[in-house]
């Protein structure tokens, strides 16, 4: 066994992609966090439905003063706007602006070159055990809090 635990290794891990990321991203997408860009795809792939706020700190897992903190950015610099909806106007739908879709792409290209450096020299068969793995320990902390 290893010195630290599973958490805090996967811990530690989480940071560094996401600080990493950060770096790789910040000039090519105008100082766009990992967060950021992680809503920015959401919203993309749900783009044929009502998103709102709400979904967005249960799928990422963030509180809701930070996503709230996160979604004004993100309105202020033209990435996205609050819609009010349909059914009751006190609940804002998210979308996407023209902006927010552009630089949504070049992200994904970033990504996608960032994922493809983080992953050099380990098989795929490697990394679908580790999946899996993360996986289970999720499905484990998910039971915890049930």
């Amino acid at each position: 066994r290893k010195k630290h635990s599973i958490g805090f290794s996967v811990r530690m891990l989480s940071n560094l992609i996401q600080r990493e990321a950060d770096n790789a991203m910040q000039e090519l997408l105008e100082g766009l966090t990992f967060n950021q860009c992680r809503v920015l795809c959401y919203l993309s792939h749900h783009s044929e439905r009502d998103v709102f706020q709400r979904e967005l700190e249960e799928r990422f897992n963030i509180r809701r003063s930070t996503v709230t903190q996160m979604l004004q950015l993100m309105e202020k610099r033209g990435l996205i706007e609050r819609v009010a909806a349909e059914q009751d106007a006190r609940q804002k739908r998210l979308l996407l602006t023209d902006k927010g879709r552009e630089l949504y792409e070049r992200g994904m290209q970033c990504l996608a070159q960032f994922n493809a450096k983080l992953c050099e020299g380990i098989a795929d068969e490697e990394l679908e055990a580790f999946q899996n793995t993360l996986e289970k320990l999720m499905e484990n902390l998910q039971h915890m809090t049930e």
